[in-house]
């Protein structure tokens, strides 16, 4: 009597890549990173849906009628588009009645539709595991030897070169053994080293520190609208040696955080379920509570752009570090 064996994964993944699209193609994954890869692998990559209308959506997001109107816009032929493309994000999140709900929508196939959807973790009883006509595909957190192979894949992606195994340890370290986390650190990394051989010193230098006095004070006077010493003070850093990567990946923690804050508290929500939220300290929360009062929800809405734009920047290397530095802080402070 021979086993049949079950495709892997990655074979899964790279089988319906380069086969019609399912109805419906679940990921289960506990990583953004490795969803994004996937959907690029088996969607946005093939040639045949080039020309797709592709839409993403937050589940935990979607109001009744949004739900409703994603109904509806399934089933309507599209005046540009032979083929549509739903991507429904972290579907783990939605409360019971929202699921069954969107469970109902797409529990029929649609000709030219496909649904792509991804929950960070499933019980085993979960309805989700459950839809006849879906391709359903589980990668599992990565741990161990397999976290560390996947590390050094994504220094290679990057054109990161590495002397000896340590740095890759670290940055596993210091990443809390998140791929997100790892992903993101290794994009920032290959901007920063520009082609240089990686060291622990470099990783300790990007990321470990401690954030210096002067950011806490440059936030200070961000805050307070003060365009002018703003400049000043980041000269001032920039002149003294201070590497701008982290003072740009504080002071966009900062903003990111305070749009949180900001429509936390729009929605009414109670003090101490934000700061649970945040994860951040009750000193810090209460700085950030006195900020954000300081900011319209458009002005921040605006800032978070503003950080976007500077990452682009960076990634883009049209400017150096520096200038992208002295450019955002004199914008955001303008504001």
């Amino acid at each position: 009597m021979t086993s049949t064996r079950h495709p892997t994964p990655a074979q899964l993944l790279k089988q319906i890549g380069a086969e019609s699209l399912p109805p419906i193609l679940h990921i289960c994954t506990p990583d953004e990173v490795r969803f994004r890869r996937a959907v690029a692998t088996t969607i946005t990559s093939r040639s045949d849906m080039q020309s797709a209308e592709i839409r993403r959506l937050r589940a935990a997001d979607m109001s009744s009628s949004e739900l409703t109107n994603l109904h509806d816009e399934s089933l309507s032929l599209s005046l540009f588009a032979s083929k549509r493309v739903f991507i429904l994000e972290q579907v783990d999140t939605l409360p019971i009645a929202m699921e069954k709900a969107v469970l109902k929508q797409i529990a029929q196939p649609i000709p030219n539709v496909t649904f792509v959807v991804w929950s960070r973790a499933l019980p085993s009883a979960s309805p989700w595991r459950k839809i006849s006509h879906q391709t359903f595909v589980e990668l599992e957190a990565l741990k161990g030897q397999e976290l560390r192979r996947w590390t050094e894949r994504e220094f290679s992606l990057h054109s990161i070169t590495v002397a000896s195994g340590a740095p890759i340890e670290k940055i596993i370290e210091i990443a809390d053994s998140s791929p997100d986390t790892i992903a993101r650190y290794c994009e920032q990394l290959a901007l920063y080293l520009d082609g240089e051989t990686c060291t622990v010193e470099h990783i300790q230098q990007l990321f470990v520190g401690h954030p210096d006095t002067d950011d806490f004070a440059l936030i200070g006077m961000i805050n307070r609208r003060d365009p002018l010493r703003v400049y000043l003070q980041v000269n001032q850093m920039l002149a003294a040696g201070r590497n701008p990567f982290p003072t740009i990946a504080l002071l966009a923690k900062n903003i990111s955080q305070y749009l949180v804050l900001k429509l936390a508290l729009e929605r009414k929500s109670a003090p101490a379920a934000i700061r649970q939220e945040l994860a951040i300290q009750p000193w810090l929360f209460q700085k950030h509570l006195d900020a954000v009062k300081q900011y319209s929800l458009d002005q921040l809405f605006a800032a978070n752009l503003m950080v976007l734009a500077a990452d682009s920047r960076l990634k883009g290397r049209s400017l150096g570090a520096d200038h992208v530095l002295v450019d955002f802080v004199a914008s955001v402070a303008s504001r």
